[in-house]
């Protein structure tokens, strides 16, 4: 199943309307751990906001946060789980439905 854990990698991550926090998919394994590209995160996001939501789901390592892109005004940035299982639970909780911050658009 290509772009799933342990797949092929997955292609760029589109551009998405939707103001709630994307997660593209995870790209594989690094000596980090399984990555997980989440995007649509407010400009001012810290790595502690994103640590706290995603630590829910297993053991969180390495954080980057990815600067803001052209005209968007939105972040994205690059997470690491130590548990591939970890990431699939992240994923499946919280793509396309969670707005990382209860104030944003």
């Amino acid at each position: 199943n290509p772009g799933r854990l342990g797949g092929p990698p997955a292609p760029a991550p589109p551009t998405w309307p939707s103001p709630s926090c994307r997660i593209h998919a995870a790209m594989g394994t690094q000596d980090e751990g399984f990555k997980l590209f989440v995007g649509d995160l407010p400009p001012d996001i810290t790595e502690e906001e994103i640590r706290t939501v995603f630590s829910h789901y297993g053991q969180v390592g390495s954080i980057l946060l990815l600067g803001q892109q052209g005209f968007r005004s939105s972040r994205c940035a690059l997470l690491f789980y130590a548990q591939q299982q970890s990431a699939e639970d992240a994923i499946s909780v919280l793509n396309g439905i969670y707005k990382i911050r209860a104030d944003a658009e």
